[in-house]
């Protein structure tokens, strides 16, 4: 049995829901199960942690040929994660192994949920890694040859920000839309592109660069029936008696592209519907700007925390000289 299943659930052809949980299985390196509706649950795969991944952290996949795909954030035969398929029967493959040398800085602990595009090919994002370090855009054929599609601050795209973590979309209009949770100098709060089907990345918005915007955008844009792109942040706001914590956006997708409101009323700390989950920047900045190497060991071990004391209102990790320690906010 799996615990602490972290990522949504999706619905299979059959009409059974499908997830995975980032621990517990017989080695305590997570496991993909599926549950009836009526709530009668069967584990389908236990990983094994090494080069078999480990860590399945985030949601799977239905592909258009009948298959489920995902992402290991630990393990693989470099341990840099892995993205696997599985038949609906429960065998699973190891497609592509990051770090492995087979594709030259492909990032490293690809903890962001998959998507298949119009063309067949998959896509996703490495939080950290790839030339720069900041994180990558991928594409991987059914067969399992991956591209860069992009990497994150490598000077390409000034102020393109770094270290995605919400997945990217793809929109009415054929582009591929995501954000950055970071970055450096004016894109330090995180920002929202839009990548063409060829690989062109252009900035939409950088936060911070209007009032009240938010920053450090967390989760997965959706588009509207209107064709504008809607999401939240983790942090920011309109300032109020307590510290804000988050903003709902929308990105109005005319020319030019910017966002067009933000709303915080919600997430302030201390009303009705607070926001209370809580990540300190110095965890999911700072650590990540001075010491790229233990980012994925970082946040392993925010995950790691937040499972095993969920009581807690947050985590942060930091780093003091050449140790990372972690601690749990009161």
């Amino acid at each position: 049995m799996g615990k602490v299943p972290f990522a949504a659930l999706i619905f299979g052809s059959d009409g059974n829901l499908y997830g995975t949980t980032g621990s517990g299985g017989t080695s305590s390196n997570g496991t993909i199960f599926r549950i009836t509706t009526g709530g009668v649950e069967t584990v389908l795969y236990s990983f094994s942690g090494g080069s078999a991944g480990g860590d399945p952290g985030s949601a799977l996949l239905l592909a258009n040929d009948g298959n489920f795909y995902g992402v290991t954030h630990d393990g693989g035969t470099a341990n840099g994660g892995a993205i696997y398929k599985m038949t609906p029967g429960g065998a699973v493959s190891i497609l592509h192994n990051f770090q492995d040398g087979s594709t030259p800085d492909d990032g490293i602990y690809p903890g962001i949920a998959l998507i298949q595009a119009a063309d067949g090919n998959f896509y996703g994002e490495t939080n950290t890694g790839g030339s720069a370090g900041d994180g990558t855009i991928y594409r991987m054929t059914p067969g399992g040859t991956v591209t860069i599609m992009h990497s994150f601050e490598d000077g390409t795209v000034a102020g393109d920000g770094g270290f995605p973590e919400g997945g990217l979309i793809q929109a009415t209009d054929g582009n591929f839309y995501g954000s950055t949770n970071g970055g450096f100098g004016p894109s330090a709060d995180g920002t929202i592109f839009r990548m063409t089907p060829s690989g062109t990345v252009t900035n939409l918005h950088v936060f911070g660069s209007i009032a009240d915007d938010g920053d450090e955008p967390y989760a997965s844009l959706v588009q509207g029936s209107d064709g504008d792109l809607y999401g939240t942040t983790l942090e920011g706001g309109t300032p109020g008696t307590s510290t804000p914590r988050g903003t709902v956006f929308v990105l109005n997708l005319n020319s030019p592209p910017d966002i067009t409101s933000a709303s915080s009323t919600a997430f302030v700390a201390g009303q009705a519907g607070t926001f209370t989950f809580h990540l300190e920047r110095v965890a999911r900045r700072d650590v990540r700007r001075h010491r790229p190497a233990i980012v994925g060991h970082a946040r392993s071990h925010q995950r790691r925390l937040e499972r095993n004391a969920p009581g807690y209102l947050g985590r942060s990790v930091y780093h003091q000289g050449d140790n990372l320690q972690r601690h749990a906010l009161d």
